[in-house]
């Protein structure tokens, strides 16, 4: 989840952003599956 933060915010240590707002997909952050489908917050 750090590599998409950084893609999207430019800083790996903004993950908890995009966990949060995916916890209902998401149980782990360590472990993202391939189709998953999870949503990047703007801000």
């Amino acid at each position: 989840m750090s590599n998409i933060a950084k893609q999207y915010y430019g800083n790996t240590n903004d993950y908890p952003k995009i966990f949060e707002a995916n916890r209902e997909v998401i149980k782990d952050p360590d472990l993202i599956y391939p189709g998953q489908k999870i949503q990047i917050p703007l801000d």
